[in-house]
């Protein structure tokens, strides 16, 4: 089945596909990145030490969502607006941060997004998953 979705298909899935393999890229460095910052105890944790947490709890629900995103499941966008949320909360609880670094660790959840929602004959990836459109079978 994991091995299915990697078919090319048409170029809004490929599109999808492409970020949906660098969001999780780097929500997996984000991981380690907090894990590594929880380990050690940096000053960082000491200071913050729910927030880090928390910014790693989003880190991997943004992972799981977009596994099941690129899965074609229903419940991946929602699992990776969740931790798009708390990711986006928690960055705006720190002081000194400009509103563009709020959306740090979310852009990608953006662009996925948007590629969902782009139409191709009648039909986005975002009716295929939830079965809104009726010409669903001119997509596949």
């Amino acid at each position: 089945m994991l091995f299915s979705s990697f078919r090319i298909q048409k170029p809004q899935l490929i599109a999808l596909k492409i970020a949906l393999v660098f969001s999780i890229i780097y929500s997996f460095v984000s991981i380690f990145s907090y894990l590594n910052i929880i380990l050690t105890e940096q000053d960082f944790y000491k200071i913050y030490p729910i927030e880090t947490i928390l910014l790693l709890i989003g880190s991997l629900l943004l992972v799981s969502g977009n596994f099941l995103i690129f899965l074609l499941k229903k419940s991946g966008f929602w699992l990776s607006f969740l931790g798009s949320l708390m990711i986006f909360f928690i960055n705006s609880s720190f002081d000194g941060i400009a509103f563009y670094q709020k959306f740090y660790g979310i852009e990608f959840q953006l662009l996925i997004f948007f590629v969902m929602k782009l139409k191709k004959n009648g039909v986005s990836i975002w009716d295929i998953i939830y079965q809104k459109s009726e010409n669903v079978e001119k997509f596949s």
